[in-house]
């Protein structure tokens, strides 16, 4: 079974994105990918409309894979999508892109369970994160 995941990322930092993906298919992991692509942001009229499309990219995920890093929690899309994800009860895995794992995380991420917290630089524990989602 294909994990289906949406990355939550800044697209200031979309080389911390693309460098996930891309390690995560070089350990082997096939997934289906929901998450915004960095070269086609969602071009709508309305906040409500991209909302709403956020919150189908979101609903149809196995998990949340927040990407953290400096400054990334406080911008407002990423909290959003954090806030979709935990309304619709989805595991949150942070990977964070300093290796000491100290980036701050977004204030409703408070209280919330995270299933792992994992450096950028350690792929390997997030597949192995994902295979223990898939068998709970």
């Amino acid at each position: 079974m294909r994990p289906r995941l949406f990355v939550s990322h800044s697209f200031a930092d979309s080389d911390e994105y693309l460098q996930l993906t891309e390690s995560l298919r070089d350990e082997g992991l096939d997934f289906f990918d929901h998450s915004v692509p960095v070269d086609q942001q969602f071009r709508t009229s309305s906040a409500r409309v991209l909302q709403q499309r956020l919150q189908g990219q979101i609903r149809g995920t196995s998990a949340l894979v927040y990407l953290a890093g400096p400054g990334v929690e406080l911008r407002p899309c990423v909290r959003d999508e954090v806030s979709m994800a935990i309304d619709a009860e989805k595991p949150i895995i942070v990977v964070d892109s300093k290796p000491d794992l100290s980036s701050r995380l977004p204030a409703n991420l408070s209280g919330y369970e995270l299933k792992s917290r994992i450096a950028l630089d350690e792929p390997g524990k997030l597949v192995g994160a994902l295979a223990q989602l898939r068998s709970e």
